[in-house]
């Protein structure tokens, strides 16, 4: 697909590339959208996803009004179905390269919240912890990861309730 295509490109360092074929992606979502018999939610997401490798590739990290665009876009999924955890996760990652590392935590938290051992939300862990030194996992947190299990938030959660 040209999606594959472009992530090829932009992990060989070929910019032009990555650019044309993501675009072209972009082209072929907007039509796909277009012959939906409806409002489709993975549609919007792939496309705010497509969005924001653009404007990264264009203008470098955040460096483009065209990420708040993307970020309305994830809103407005987030606004249709509150609990679609790559909307958060994505926004997630947006805030951290804002540099605003307290919006990033209590977004990823939530989509943690909803989904513990959904790829995006163990990815954006994997991907941010280690480098990220100020970026810190709440501990029970960490311990439900760890321990590959619900009960750790259950848990918390009866006891926030008490």
């Amino acid at each position: 697909s040209a999606r594959e295509t472009a992530e090829q490109a932009a992990g060989k360092g070929r910019r032009e590339d990555a650019l044309s074929a993501y675009r072209e992606a972009r082209t072929s979502l907007l039509e796909a959208r277009r012959l939906a018999r409806g409002d489709v939610i993975f549609l919007r997401e792939i496309l705010a996803e497509l969005e924001f490798e653009i404007c990264l590739l264009e203008d470098g990290p955040v460096a483009t009004s065209k990420v708040g665009a993307v970020k309305s876009q994830y809103a407005e999924i987030l606004r249709i179905m509150p609990t679609f955890v790559p909307a958060l996760v994505h926004l997630a990652d947006i805030a951290l390269l804002e540099g605003d590392q307290a919006l990033a935590r209590r977004t990823w938290e939530q989509a943690y919240a909803m989904a513990p051992f959904n790829n995006f939300v163990v990815k954006f862990r994997d991907k941010v912890e280690s480098p990220n030194q100020d970026f810190r996992i709440p501990e029970w947190i960490r311990r439900a990861m760890d321990d590959q299990s619900t009960d750790s938030l259950l848990q918390r959660d009866e006891q926030s309730r008490s």
